[in-house]
Protein backbone atom coordinates (compact mmCIF):
# COMPACT_ATOMS: atom_id res chain seq x y z
CA UNK A 1 0.00 0.00 0.00
CA UNK A 2 2.84 2.37 0.70
CA UNK A 3 4.83 1.96 -2.40
CA UNK A 4 1.50 2.34 -4.94
CA UNK A 5 0.69 5.30 -2.24
CA UNK A 6 4.12 6.98 -3.30
CA UNK A 7 3.89 6.31 -6.83
CA UNK A 8 0.57 7.61 -6.83
CA UNK A 9 1.90 11.00 -4.79
CA UNK A 10 4.81 11.02 -6.85
CA UNK A 11 2.53 11.31 -10.30
CA UNK A 12 0.39 14.34 -8.32
CA UNK A 13 3.99 16.26 -7.61
CA UNK A 14 4.28 15.27 -4.15
CA UNK A 15 7.64 14.42 -4.01
CA UNK A 16 8.80 14.96 -0.67
CA UNK A 17 5.34 12.68 0.55
CA UNK A 18 6.39 9.82 -2.17
CA UNK A 19 9.40 9.76 -0.30
CA UNK A 20 8.18 9.15 2.60
CA UNK A 21 5.80 6.82 1.71
CA UNK A 22 8.40 4.99 -0.45
CA UNK A 23 11.06 4.88 2.30
CA UNK A 24 8.44 3.15 4.42
CA UNK A 25 7.42 0.68 2.09
CA UNK A 26 11.72 -0.18 1.85
CA UNK A 27 11.80 -0.47 5.35
CA UNK A 28 8.81 -3.02 5.47
CA UNK A 29 10.10 -5.06 2.27
CA UNK A 30 13.76 -4.24 2.10
CA UNK A 31 14.50 -6.41 -0.84
CA UNK A 32 11.88 -5.84 -3.30
CA UNK A 33 13.59 -4.21 -6.30
CA UNK A 34 10.49 -2.25 -7.58
CA UNK A 35 10.32 -0.41 -4.34
CA UNK A 36 14.06 0.45 -4.79
CA UNK A 37 13.95 1.16 -8.37
CA UNK A 38 11.16 3.61 -7.26
CA UNK A 39 12.52 4.93 -4.37
CA UNK A 40 16.16 5.92 -6.63
CA UNK A 41 13.90 7.81 -9.30
CA UNK A 42 12.35 9.90 -6.79
CA UNK A 43 15.44 11.10 -5.02
CA UNK A 44 16.80 11.90 -7.98
CA UNK A 45 13.82 13.88 -9.15
CA UNK A 46 13.80 15.37 -5.79
CA UNK A 47 17.72 15.83 -6.13
CA UNK A 48 17.12 17.76 -10.07
CA UNK A 49 14.16 19.78 -8.74
CA UNK A 50 16.42 21.04 -5.69
CA UNK A 51 19.39 22.19 -7.87
CA UNK A 52 16.88 23.56 -10.15
CA UNK A 53 15.64 26.02 -8.23
CA UNK A 54 18.77 28.02 -7.66
CA UNK A 55 19.43 28.22 -11.64
CA UNK A 56 18.64 31.54 -13.47
CA UNK A 57 15.48 31.90 -15.20
CA UNK A 58 13.96 28.73 -13.00
CA UNK A 59 11.55 30.17 -10.78
CA UNK A 60 11.63 28.80 -6.73
CA UNK A 61 8.62 28.79 -4.75
CA UNK A 62 6.96 31.98 -3.95
CA UNK A 63 8.14 33.49 -0.37
CA UNK A 64 4.99 34.94 1.47
CA UNK A 65 4.91 38.93 0.90
CA UNK A 66 6.69 39.29 -1.79
CA UNK A 67 4.25 40.64 -4.15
Amino acid sequence: ALYRRGRARYALGQSEAALKDLEAARAAAPGDGAILRELAAVRKAVKEVGSLQGAPGVAGPAVAGSA
